[in-house]
């Protein structure tokens, strides 16, 4: 029952942004024929062929797509050397002599959106595996220690989105040097959102994700009443994700707990505010501690508010931790 006190950190993510119109807008025409919010891809055919897809029974049913004819591409999945495009109403496609495919141009793509943000959708990554499945590509620049800084550049020129990296310093990827065009079919647009930041808890059992894609890698399940704290980035969700880091702290070695250290995504329509759990009432604690940096005393007033089998979550100073129930007391110490 420990797993309930993986603490998770939503943070924002810096990302690479495109001032996009609203939303509402005329129709698009692109090469022929209209394009819609979350298209990447124009596909058709050289000859007759036919297509399948699984039905909610799990069997495979099949469509006859005649020659020339238009579809509407959503995603395209690459691994292993293979390229599969998603049509409409779940029909997928494996790319072969017979398959035309076309990328919408990105300034199109990104016309659907108010706020966009790019990421891989390619599970084999992008220059090199430099950009891995589910990286956020944005505009940054860090010039920090001597041995490592980096130049990150994104642009649209054409209609294609055209990257521009520079790593300089002792670091691994140091002198790597890029200016090259992305294919679109390698990138997913998709629509930022924020949350306020503060601490938050999982409303029920939910899964970790490794990236902000649903068809990421399960990572973890993360258990009810978990507590998470949101940063103060900007945009810290997108598509309905957040980008959250697990991490281990010195304290919970006082609760005989390891957290294993790393990045993940979880839904944020499975957490609520701290402020919305009605709180157990005011404990005291039984000894002093070091928690998150902040020390808290013996005999110290917090705010309990939940608790499950040996452990609780407590309030102090604007700060939330996970500590163990023997460390609290219903009434004030006699420090006398």
């Amino acid at each position: 029952m420990k797993k309930w006190f993986i603490v998770l950190l939503l943070i924002g993510a810096g990302f690479f942004s495109i001032e996009s119109p609203a939303q509402a807008q005329e129709k698009v025409v692109w090469d022929g024929a209209e394009i819609v919010k979350d298209q990447s891809g124009k596909m058709t055919f050289t000859k007759d062929v036919k297509v399948y897809k699984k039905d909610s029974s799990g069997k495979f049913v099949s469509m006859v797509v005649k020659k020339d004819n238009y579809f509407r591409v959503y995603d395209v999945e690459k691994y292993d050397g293979k390229v599969y495009y998603w049509m409409s109403s779940g029909y997928r496609v494996q790319t072969t002599d017979l398959v035309v495919f076309k990328d919408v141009p990105m300034n199109l793509r990104i016309s659907f959106f108010s706020d966009s943000a790019l990421i891989v959708s390619s599970r084999e990554g992008i220059l090199k595996n430099k950009k891995q499945h589910g990286s956020i590509l944005k505009n940054e620049e860090s010039r920090g220690p001597s041995w490592f800084w980096y130049i990150e550049k994104y642009t649209i020129v054409n209609g294609k989105l055209q990257v521009e990296l520079d790593y300089s310093g002792e670091h691994e990827t140091a002198g790597y040097k890029v200016k090259e065009f992305i294919p679109g079919s390698d990138v997913k647009v998709v629509e930022k959102q924020s949350i306020p930041s503060g601490y938050y808890i999982t409303t029920q059992k939910t899964i970790a994700y490794e990236s902000p894609l649903l068809t990421a890698k399960q990572l973890r399940e993360v258990e009810k009443n978990t507590l998470i704290y949101v940063s103060t980035e900007p945009y810290n969700v997108i598509n309905s994700f957040g980008y959250a880091s697990i991490w281990e702290k010195s304290w919970y070695n006082n609760l005989d707990y390891k957290l294993p250290v790393g990045h993940y995504y979880i839904s944020i329509k499975k957490i609520t505010p701290i402020e919305d759990i009605q709180p157990i009432g005011t404990y005291y604690t039984t000894k002093e501690m070091l928690i998150n940096s902040l020390l808290i005393p013996r005999n110290a007033a917090v705010t309990f508010y939940l608790t499950q089998n040996d452990f609780g979550i407590i309030s102090y100073k604007d700060d939330m931790a996970v500590i163990k129930l023997e460390y609290l007391s219903k009434t004030p110490l006699d420090l006398k």
